[in-house]
Formats: C-alpha cells, sequence, structure tokens
C-alpha cells in the first residue's frame, strides 16, 4: 500500500460484518466425506443396474428353469441386502 494513502485507509476487521464467517470446520475433511458418500451412491446405482438385469433374466427364458430361477432370486436378494448396507454406511458418512 502507498504510503500516503496508509493514513487515509483503515485495515478491514472482521467484527465490521454482521455475519461471521464458519471456520471451524476442516475443508478438506469435509470434502473427503462428500467425495466417499459419492462412491458409495455410484456403488449402490451400480447395483441397481445390476438388479434390473437379474430381474429381465428371471422374467425371461432363465425364469423357466426353477434351479436358475432360484439362483437368480437368491442373487436379487443379496444386492439388495448390499444396496442396503451401502444405504446405511451412506447415512452413517453423511453423520
Amino acid at each position: 500500500m502507498n504510503p500516503l494513502l496508509k493514513q487515509y485507509v483503515t485495515p478491514f476487521e472482521e467484527s465490521e460484518t454482521p455475519t461471521k464467517a464458519i471456520d471451524e470446520f476442516d475443508l478438506e475433511s469435509e470434502i473427503e466425506r462428500h467425495d466417499k458418500a459419492e462412491k458409495i451412491l455410484q456403488a449402490i446405482l451400480s447395483f441397481r443396474n445390476k438388479k434390473k438385469a437379474i430381474i429381465s433374466h428371471i422374467e425371461g427364458f432363465g425364469g423357466t428353469f426353477p434351479r436358475l430361477r432360484a439362483k437368480y432370486v437368491n442373487d436379487v436378494d443379496t444386492i439388495n441386502r448390499c444396496i442396503n448396507r451401502l444405504h446405511s454406511r451412506y447415512k452413517k458418512v453423511m453423520n
């Protein structure tokens, strides 16, 4: 700053603003947390797509064979449990 202007200009102080900035959280850890949550959501989406494909197999030719149908139904059940577990992990990461 120009020394002549220094006598006329007062430095900014945070107390001049009515709203205070929140400096209490670590921005890098928040970004990491949201990245982890995004990966979990992508995994849930992947499982949902896989589930749709298996259901289409059940409703198609593969569903006519009892053992194959039972295997597909078991796979859907396993995927449902994976989705539920990932969803609970997502909620845990976001809270």
